[in-house]
């Protein structure tokens, strides 16, 4: 990893959370996958369960707007 001279050789951790339509792309300390979703839920556990269910809710609404329509 790299280090930020402004935290006097501290690592620099990078977590990123993206929710669309078909999923989640998660990426953390240079993981991606199950491997990020372990350890974003491990580093911040509330964040990941909001976007957990965040998801969910966003799937079931499409899936309820699909079955409407039939």
């Amino acid at each position: 990893m790299e280090s930020d001279p402004r935290c006097n050789g501290a690592p620099v951790q990078y977590t990123s959370l993206h929710i669309r339509v078909f999923g989640m792309r998660l990426w953390a300390d240079g993981h991606t996958g199950w491997s990020a979703w372990k350890a974003i839920r491990k580093q911040h556990p509330k964040i990941a369960w909001l976007a957990a269910g965040y998801t969910v809710m966003l799937a079931s609404i499409i899936v309820l707007g699909v079955l409407a329509q039939i």
